[in-house]
């Protein structure tokens, strides 16, 4: 595997409607056998989606910042505040 198929595994969605319910039951321990999965469960989907959100999220606060002057003639001050806030 070269990596080519990664996102198409990760955003790849091919689960049936018992998919979920199968999966609770695994996690608290109800079946022995866990659901059928490609590469990813959907808690490691979650975490890479959670990590592309927070990324998108830091460059666009970043660039809030470090372009100041121009956010605050496009768009009001609290959005300026917001995003000092979630930069961190």
């Amino acid at each position: 595997d070269d990596g080519r198929g990664f996102l198409e595994s990760v955003v790849h969605l091919k689960y049936s409607a018992a998919t979920p319910v199968d999966l609770v039951k695994y996690q608290f321990g109800k079946t022995d056998t866990p659901p059928p999965f490609d590469k990813y469960d959907p808690f490691e989907k979650f975490e890479y989606l959670a990590v592309a959100c927070g990324s998108v999220l830091m460059v666009i606060t970043g660039l809030m910042m470090w372009f100041f002057e121009l956010t605050l003639q496009i768009l009001p001050k609290w959005t300026y505040d917001l995003a000092r806030m979630i930069h961190g």
